[in-house]
């Protein structure tokens, strides 16, 4: 077997340090997570970890480096995220969202990339900026608590704005989704409830409907904030973030673990306007998600991180900690059987009159155009379509035993 080259080891290098940078620090931010440690706790080291798999997601426009916004939202914003969420000092990351909201709109200004969505990025970042700083006027420091209504609506307003302009970008200006999607599910108790559902609710059901589950599960998080179900919102949100991380049509099964919750818990109280107005926002949402529901997931750049949490908060939301969840025994349960039955399945369809499992070669290390999902072969289709039937098949039978 012939060595290979120098040249060929830099191109290696060259092509995969950035990545491999992304995915440690994400893995780190989870470590902290699994930790329970008294200086970061569960729910500021999950939303530094979200941001941290956010910001190493994307792919790279030129292999191995890094733009100056990847940079920032990987190695300073995280670090910003867990001191506000922990009730620290929130200074720190309104400069770091201002800074990657500058960042981007200067890239895409040397990209020559429409400005527009970019603007409304950096309008909605303001805004929710300035809701922190508006909330915390009368404060020694400023604090990732928003209790007020004025400055709530600011950073509700605000994180309208950053959803949607987000939902088109790529880049590592994504990986400000989690930071404001905390503040915005930490404000939404601050503000009228019933007209906060309304308007959220209007905007999931019409974003479930274009195929945007991103901008729909953001919006049914702030949805169960204003009702009150802060469990289901915090898992709601984390479900957001990993389709933000995966941006494909089958990351919007990351809803499922929130919506299970909020159903359960509205089910589980007495019958309000508030509660049934959210209730019927869920039912809409996840009918829209449902009808506009693509078999498609990314697994370049540094999704796989993204993919595997995704996986674990599909199958076991009640052991995600930092949201506080209860009841979900038999979700977790059930969701662990249609994971088994699912692997059986497609077992059994894979090698049935001699299937066999196929891998795609490996190319060239100068080929960075070549799509390793384009290969795969027909009988692994055809084995996923069969273990995602029954694993689909027993998750609904175990969420109707749930209650």
């Amino acid at each position: 077997m012939r060595a290979p080259s120098t040249a060929a080891i830099a191109a290696a290098v060259n092509r995969w340090w950035w990545p491999v940078t992304g995915i440690g620090v994400a893995a780190v931010w989870v470590g902290v997570v699994l930790a329970d440690s008294s200086r970061f706790p569960p729910l500021a080291a999950a939303a530094a970890a979200g941001t941290a798999v956010l910001a190493a997601a994307p792919s790279l426009p030129v292999a191995g480096v890094p733009g100056l916004t990847g940079v920032a939202a990987l190695l300073a914003l995280p670090l910003a995220v867990a001191e506000a969420a922990r009730g620290g000092n929130a200074a720190p990351l309104g400069v770091a969202l201002g800074v990657i909201g500058l960042l981007a709109v200067y890239g895409a200004a040397r990209d020559r990339s429409p400005l527009v969505p970019l603007l409304a990025l950096v309008a909605g970042l303001s805004g929710v900026v300035a809701g922190l700083t508006l909330g915390s006027v009368d404060t020694d420091q400023i604090r990732l608590a928003i209790t007020d209504r004025p400055s709530a609506a600011v950073v509700v307003a605000g994180a309208v704005l950053v959803l949607v302009a987000i939902d088109h970008r790529t880049r590592a200006e994504r990986a400000v989704v989690a930071p404001v999607l905390l503040a915005t599910v930490l404000a939404a108790p601050a503000l009228p409830p019933i007209a906060l559902i309304v308007g959220w609710g209007a905007l999931a059901v019409g974003a479930a409907l274009v195929a945007r589950p991103l901008v729909a599960c953001a919006a049914l998080a702030v949805v169960a904030a204003a009702a009150g179900v802060a469990p289901a919102a915090l898992l709601l949100a984390a479900g957001a973030v990993l389709i933000a991380v995966l941006d494909g049509g089958l990351a919007a099964v990351c809803v499922v673990p929130g919506a299970v919750a909020l159903a359960g818990e509205l089910a589980a109280r007495s019958v309000t306007g508030v509660r049934a107005t959210a209730a019927v926002v869920l039912a809409l949402t996840v009918l829209a998600l449902a009808i506009r529901f693509v078999g498609s997931v990314r697994v370049d750049g540094g999704r796989p991180v993204g993919l595997v949490l995704a996986a674990w908060l599909v199958v076991a939301p009640g052991s995600w900690r930092f949201a506080g969840a209860q009841d979900m025994r038999a979700y977790d349960t059930g969701a662990l059987r249609a994971v088994a039955v699912g692997a059986l399945v497609a077992l059994a369809v894979l090698f049935r009159r001699g299937g066999e499992v196929a891998a795609p070669a490996v190319p060239d290390i100068d080929d960075a155009d070549v799509d390793l999902l384009t290969t795969r072969p027909a009988v692994a289709s055809v084995a996923a379509t069969a273990a995602t039937v029954a694993s689909v098949g027993w998750l609904v039978v175990s969420v109707v035993r749930l209650h």
